[in-house]
Formats: C-alpha cells, sequence, structure tokens
C-alpha cells in the first residue's frame, strides 16, 4: 500500500513539475519579446526612411538645398532641430552632421549637430520612459522588466555608445533604454560620450570638403 502511495505521489510530482513552466522556457520567452519590440522599432524606423527615400521626402539632396540658402545662424538652427527630430522624422543625420561642418565650420557644426542629436535621443529616451513602460512591462512582465532596467544599467552605457554611428540601432537603443527604465544619468552620459566623437568625425569632413 505504502509502495503504490509513493508511485502515484511520484507521478503526480511529475506531472505538477511538466505542467510548471521551466525557468530557462521563460526566460526565452520574455527574450524573445524584448528582442520582438526592438525589431519593431528598427522596422519603423527603417521603413519610414525607405519611404520617404521613395517619395522624394527629407531626401539628401533636398535637405541640403534648404540648408544652403539660409544664413548661418538660421542653418544651424535648422540643423539643430532637424537632428533633435530625428526620433521621429527620417531625415539623414549623417549629411546633417557633414553639412553643419561645411557651412558653419568643424567646430561650431560639430557642436549644433552634437547638440541636435543627443537632444532628439533624450526626447525618444523620455517619451518611451514616461509613456510606454506600462505597455512594456505588461508585454514583458514587470519582474522581466525590472531584469531588463538592471542589464542595461550594466551594460547598456556600451551599446548606447557604440550605437551612436548606426542609424537606426541608435535609436531603437534609445527607446529600449527609456522601456527597460535606464537610469537618465547613466543613459546620458553614454550618449554624450558617444555622440561627440561622431558629430566631430562628420563636421572635420565636412569642413574639409569645402
Amino acid at each position: 500500500m505504502k509502495a503504490d502511495e509513493l508511485v502515484l505521489d511520484a507521478e503526480a510530482g511529475r506531472r505538477e513539475a511538466v505542467g510548471r513552466p521551466q525557468a530557462g522556457t521563460r526566460g526565452i520567452v520574455v527574450l524573445r519579446r524584448i528582442g520582438s519590440v526592438a525589431a519593431a522599432l528598427m522596422f519603423l524606423f527603417v521603413g519610414s526612411t525607405g519611404v520617404c527615400y521613395l517619395l522624394g521626402i527629407l531626401s539628401a539632396e533636398q535637405v541640403r538645398g534648404w540648408l544652403e540658402v539660409l544664413p548661418p545662424f538660421w542653418t544651424g538652427a535648422a540643423i539643430f532641430s532637424l537632428l533633435a527630430a530625428d526620433v521621429f522624422l527620417p531625415v539623414p543625420s549623417s549629411v546633417l552632421l557633414t553639412f553643419g561642418g561645411w557651412a558653419l565650420g568643424w567646430p561650431v557644426g560639430a557642436l549644433v549637430g552634437a547638440g541636435g542629436v543627443i537632444a532628439g535621443n533624450l526626447v525618444g529616451y523620455w517619451v518611451c520612459r514616461l509613456a510606454g513602460t506600462r505597455a512594456f512591462d505588461q508585454l514583458v512582465g514587470a519582474a522581466e522588466a525590472e531584469r531588463f532596467g538592471k542589464w542595461l544599467d550594466r551594460w547598456g552605457a556600451f551599446a548606447v555608445a557604440l550605437s551612436r554611428s548606426v542609424p537606426a540601432v541608435a535609436e531603437t537603443l534609445s527607446c529600449m533604454a527609456g522601456f527597460g527604465r535606464m537610469r537618465a544619468g547613466r543613459f546620458t552620459a553614454a550618449l554624450v560620450l558617444g555622440t561627440m566623437p561622431v558629430a566631430f568625425a562628420f563636421a572635420i569632413l565636412g569642413a574639409a570638403a569645402r
């Protein structure tokens, strides 16, 4: 009788273990969901750029034509504003950074361009952090979202800094940092450190072409 009870208890335990999701499986599901959010953002950024290219909207030639007729102050203001809107509009950021160096000289052009890029990515970060974290929590789970935020605090700064020269990837990581509640100070520091060399490189390239 005792042996039968032991067999039944073992069978019940086995069924319970099978029905309960494994930690590894849960982790894979969460990673897939986080990856899906990042992929959707990438598709949005790349897709909007492709659509504008096909329609001839905000093309490099078009933007350069607008800027060439402006006086220097308004050229700088336009470059800053367009780069600040880069998270929402598919503007040719590398063209703007290069043209800033050509029109304003590399020191001023680099600072104006870097300021616009930093401002735009901060806007994207805060919009996603303030308006999108609830949906992100519901998608991956509050505990996993918190864990993703801790991962970002540890490793996200490297990813943010190194991605600044890659269109679409840079904006995607800024938004993901907002969704994951990466610490604002750490994000901003990584953003500035990654943006400044890229902005100066493009501005110097533009100034050299004068």
